[in-house]
């Protein structure tokens, strides 16, 4: 039984990269490589996942820049998410009998809060059936900008719309 690692954000794709170093079973392929999906708008956080853990169009971060801002995110991820679900129907069928999706990502900033609300979203919608366990991360502080507390509160009141 699979399940498929969506890794997102800064905070996602640290998380997903400490995850996969102890190669578990449950997002391991039959060919080694692993059920996963790396998304961030900065090229090098997406530069530090290992390419023989993964298939070569499984990691994302040619899209622009979302300045910590949850509204920039999800708003950027509307262009992306037909790509994005594209490679997530595709580790579907690699796998043999996929449970379910387990989503990492930060409460505050753009790329974890935006593009993980909207991945969320579009995920119940397309596999209602499915599980999603939705790790969101929380700051160890709030932060020295307003918009890290706005996205916070955003991030929260979409996530729970959707998972109800």
């Amino acid at each position: 039984m699979a399940c498929i690692g969506v890794f997102i954000g800064q905070c996602g794709v640290t998380i997903g990269l400490q995850i996969l170093s102890s190669n578990p079973p449950s997002l391991t392929c039959y060919d080694g490589t692993q059920h996963a999906i790396f998304i961030d708008t900065e090229i090098k956080v997406i530069r530090r996942v290992p390419k023989q853990l993964l298939r070569s169009n499984n990691t994302f971060s040619d899209f622009p820049g979302c300045g910590g801002c949850f509204a920039k995110g999800l708003a950027s991820a509307e262009s992306f998410i037909d790509k994005i679900m594209d490679n997530i129907r595709v580790e579907i069928e690699r796998s043999d009998c996929c449970m379910g999706f387990m989503l990492i990502h930060s409460l505050c900033g753009g790329t974890g809060s935006g593009y993980g609300s909207r991945i969320t979203q579009e995920i119940k919608s397309l596999y209602p059936e499915m599980f999603v366990v939705n790790v969101a991360v929380l700051p160890f502080r709030t932060g020295r900008t307003l918009f890290r507390v706005i996205t916070y509160c955003l991030q929260l009141i979409n996530c729970s719309s959707i998972l109800i």
